[in-house]
């Protein structure tokens, strides 16, 4: 699970796991557990790295595998193929981590991709990133539609307008 500070309707937990994407570009998540070994006790979690204690005491790692694909990411290698990072960026919207998704999505350069990840910044009413996949879409109305957005200050009132803006007047 992550927990998310703000988000549409307020802050919120969702389920980590393998993630494909919608019609609409929203993020539809089917659980992937990662399977402890016997005896080993989960102690600490840090950065989608489990450390976990053996029965003898000694101390292991295991990368869960809603994080294996991100881990070394910070620079891409052009040689990595497209289906690899497409899942790379998947994984990145699904823990929220914009930037280094923007990143994948540059060399990508999918209408798709971009359409997704502003989507799922506007959930996580990030503005800013928004924007910035609206522009690589190209959708320049959502973008002109996000500048007058930007300059609202209250969440829940932002909260209302993203909630109008995919369809869910109740929610709004």
């Amino acid at each position: 699970f992550i927990y998310t500070q703000v988000e549409v309707g307020g802050s919120g937990a969702r389920c980590l796991g393998n993630v494909e994407l919608g019609p609409e570009g929203e993020l539809k998540i089917e659980p992937a557990p990662t399977p402890l070994g016997h005896g080993q006790v989960a102690v600490l979690l840090v950065d989608g790295t489990v450390v976990c204690q053996q029965s003898s005491g000694t101390l292991t790692q295991q990368r869960l595998r809603t994080h294996e694909l991100l881990s070394g990411m910070g620079g891409l290698q052009p040689s990595e193929g497209a289906e690899r990072q497409r899942v790379s960026f998947k994984q990145a919207l699904s823990l929220s981590r914009f930037q280094l998704a923007f990143k994948i999505g540059l060399a990508l350069s999918s209408k798709e991709l971009w359409i997704a990840m502003g989507r799922r910044c506007l959930e996580c009413l990030d503005i800013a990133w928004a924007k910035k996949a609206y522009r690589q879409a190209p959708s320049p109305g959502m973008v002109l539609y996000l500048d007058r957005l930007q300059t609202v200050e209250d969440k829940q009132l932002l909260s209302g307008h993203v909630a109008g803006l995919f369809g869910r007047f109740n929610k709004a």
